[in-house]
């Protein structure tokens, strides 16, 4: 009996193989393009006799192109675009002309001819330096000597989900029948905060030098997207208030208010790596009755194209 036993225990081993083998489940998917989350691949796993290492990752490409007046630009199309920004301690710089159908500051028409407005930059450790110009396009206009110069230094930190950024921001040469002709000196900070995919931001200036007890804030909603891996899309709303001496300054009404609301748009366009053109658009209305008659135009369409360069 013992040596039948022995006999039979290959044989019935054999069979339980076999059996296993039919009812093996059919060969599925790979996990990672079943995963619930699609902004979290699971674990490549071998699926049909395949080893895991061969099971190709599912695809990440993340972020978003910046809101316009002078907010942080990034594109999140493919790895292959590196815009600065995205690593704050690595060296970048960049130029780029903006022309725009008119110029506006904080709700502000300070012309309302075609400008063009040139700037370079450089970034380093988390630190922006910006500078910045406006020049009219139509010469026989009145603003062919207008100009007007920014010099910006930056620094940007991240303290759990918020930016932090503050400020130091220089205007020089002005020199129009709105804006006083004298050089000053602004500081801000301003902070942001994701909120599912918005980001809410805030900034707060004061100016520290020819204008003391001005005071300019701001607060607005924005929208980043990438589209594709060369278009990027942002949007914003935003609003505005000041002080009475911000608004005596450069309205000529002594009178504190909620000055503005406004909204914008660009479309950032990626030609290679560094080059980017970037149409946009600017919608802003004076909110205050009071300061609108002070106004020439308190609403106003600004739009304009973007052409840059960034290493």
């Amino acid at each position: 009996m013992a040596t039948l036993l022995v006999a039979l225990a290959p044989v019935a081993a054999q069979t339980e193989g076999k059996l296993a083998a039919n009812n093996q489940p059919a060969c599925s998917a790979p996990a990672s393009l079943s995963a619930p989350d699609p902004g979290k691949p699971a674990e490549p796993a071998g699926t049909c006799g395949v080893p895991p290492s061969s099971v190709p990752p599912v695809s990440q490409s993340s972020g978003a192109v910046g809101l316009l007046n002078g907010t942080s630009r990034e594109t999140g199309a493919a790895e292959d675009f590196k815009p600065y920004g995205e690593d704050r301690h690595a060296f970048a710089w960049g130029a780029e002309t903006d022309c725009n159908s008119s110029y506006v500051w904080r709700g502000i028409v300070l012309s309302d001819k075609p400008v063009a407005q040139p700037s370079v930059w450089a970034s380093r450790a988390g630190f922006t330096f910006v500078v910045w110009s406006n020049f009219a396009l139509n010469k026989a206009s009145e603003m062919a000597h207008f100009h007007l110069a920014d010099l910006t230094l930056t620094y940007s930190r991240d303290w759990k989900k918020v930016t932090i950024e503050p400020t130091l921001e220089t205007y020089l040469g002005r020199s129009t029948s709105v804006v006083p002709d004298s050089n000053t000196l602004e500081g801000s900070l301003k902070l942001s905060y994701p909120a599912g995919p918005f980001r809410l931001f805030t900034s707060h200036a004061f100016d520290l030098l020819a204008y003391r007890g001005s005071y300019f804030g701001e607060a607005g909603l924005g929208y980043e997207t990438a589209v594709t891996k060369r278009i990027a899309l942002a949007s914003s709303l935003r609003s505005g208030w000041a002080s009475s001496k911000f608004n005596d300054v450069y309205i000529g009404l002594r009178k504190p208010a909620f000055n503005f609301v406004g909204a914008e748009g660009s479309l950032t366009y990626y030609v290679n790596r560094s080059l980017y053109f970037q149409p946009h658009f600017e919608l802003s209305k004076i909110a205050d009755r009071r300061l609108r008659e002070y106004l020439p135009r308190p609403s106003v369409f600004n739009f304009g194209l973007a052409m840059g360069v960034e290493f």
